[in-house]
């Protein structure tokens, strides 16, 4: 694996230039977490953060997720409080899950029908703020739209923070490798 390039960070801390960068596991964690002043703390935060991944992934069945990571965890802020983790799954992924894995997938695509406030109950206990959309491309389909808008707003969210300040998130996929612009397909399960 080739050496990463030093992240470059605005006035403010937060990575450069704005928007999305490609990225893997691995980086995140040789920039964001060894390359810290305060790495035991980040760790702690990254492995946490490890852990929500595999999860979702346990419950899917499946390593084929696009995740995007943000927030002040990806930032030379000392002890930032938690890791911003948004999980895309493609429609199939969500199709073919069980009952149990789309009721509890849904709760963090309708966070305000949820009644048991799991992505609440992540952040309190597992200092990561998860948010989780189904990934549409077929712009034949009727969701298309509504995906793309979701979308769209993950991007504004992850973009800027609340002082309205550019900051850049990492965009990367369960596997760990560096997400391209390529679609995956995923294989039969």
């Amino acid at each position: 694996m080739d050496e990463p390039a030093q992240p470059v960070f605005s006035e403010y801390g937060y990575l450069m230039p704005p928007g999305p960068h490609k990225g893997s596991l691995c980086h995140i964690r040789l920039h964001f977490v060894e390359g810290t002043i305060s790495p035991k703390y980040r760790a702690q935060l990254f492995i946490l953060m490890e852990g929500v991944i595999h999860s979702f992934c346990e419950l899917l069945h499946t390593d084929c997720v696009q995740i995007w990571i943000g927030g002040v965890f990806i930032s030379n802020i000392p002890e930032p409080e938690c890791t911003d983790l948004c999980i895309f799954i493609s429609p199939d992924s969500f199709n073919n899950a069980d009952k149990h894995a789309r009721e509890c997938i849904s709760r963090f695509m309708h966070p305000s029908t949820d009644s048991t406030h799991t992505a609440d109950c992540i952040l309190q206990n597992m200092c990561c703020n998860v948010h989780v959309l189904i990934d549409e491309t077929d712009d034949e389909n009727p969701f298309y739209l509504v995906c793309q808008h979701a979308k769209a707003i993950m991007e504004e969210y992850y973009h800027w923070d609340k002082d309205h300040h550019p900051r850049g998130y990492f965009i990367c996929n369960a596997e760990g490798i560096i997400e391209d612009d390529t679609r995956q397909t995923e294989t039969a399960q």
